[in-house]
């Protein structure tokens, strides 16, 4: 059954807030690795930051990438946007420190830290699961359709 996209994109991304802990998983060749990253929600697209790690190297070779929390799933692609501290960062990690001010001290800006973007391809979440409220928010073709 469809569902409006709008209202459901903007359901899940309330969900999300500006902040969100959500598993990351990324691969290359037959190398598969998940951890959890702390992302930040701005423009629609998700962040993170990272220094000289093996899921950089996966996005790097390898773009699709998938997050998990709770009963969210999201499959997109990913994109290392260069140093944290690069000027063409500068909109994006000027929000990450007003949302995340301890983190951005400790690690984000250290001269090292990259920024990696997620732009999201679909979400299929399970909104209500005791009762099979569940939802397909397809972000390509901006459509939404029931899980069930």
């Amino acid at each position: 059954m469809e569902r409006n996209f709008e209202k459901e994109k903007k359901e899940l991304f309330d969900k999300i807030g500006k902040s969100y802990n959500m598993v990351l998983s990324a691969s290359y060749e037959e190398n598969v690795s998940s951890r959890m990253v702390t992302v930040i929600l701005f423009n629609e697209k998700l962040y993170i930051t990272s220094m000289g790690s093996e899921k950089l190297e996966q996005i790097e070779k390898n773009p699709n990438i998938a997050l998990c929390a709770d009963t969210i799933q999201i499959k997109g692609t990913g994109k290392i946007l260069g140093y944290a501290s690069d000027d063409k960062n500068k909109e994006i990690m000027t929000e990450y420190k007003n949302i995340l001010p301890a983190s951005f001290e400790r690690f984000a800006s250290k001269p090292e830290a990259v920024l990696a973007e997620f732009v999201l391809i679909e979400c299929r979440w399970w909104k209500e699961i005791q009762v099979m409220d569940g939802v397909i928010i397809d972000f390509e073709d901006k459509r939404a359709v029931s899980r069930v």
